[in-house]
């Protein structure tokens, strides 16, 4: 670092270091979901999951049949 003719500080070769966290993964159980979702809406959690869009839901469909057929032709190929 230096100063230039406007006593403006100059910033030469100046490293910022970069902290890289460890990615932490905990799996919670059941209760612990439940008494966090409480602790967040006051309600429980609803019993199941709502229903995905219709052309989500196609899309999905779709692509495991395509996995599917691909593995069952690829098992008689070989």
């Amino acid at each position: 670092m230096g100063l230039d003719d406007n006593s403006k500080i100059l910033m030469d070769n100046v490293k910022e270091e970069k902290v890289v966290w460890p990615r932490l993964f905990i799996a919670l159980s059941n209760k612990e979901k439940e008494e966090d979702f409480m602790a967040m809406k006051g309600c429980k959690p609803p019993q199941r999951p709502k229903k995905r869009a219709k052309l989500i839901q196609r899309t999905l469909l779709v692509s495991q049949l395509n996995i599917y057929t691909i593995k069952g032709i690829w098992g008689l190929l070989k």
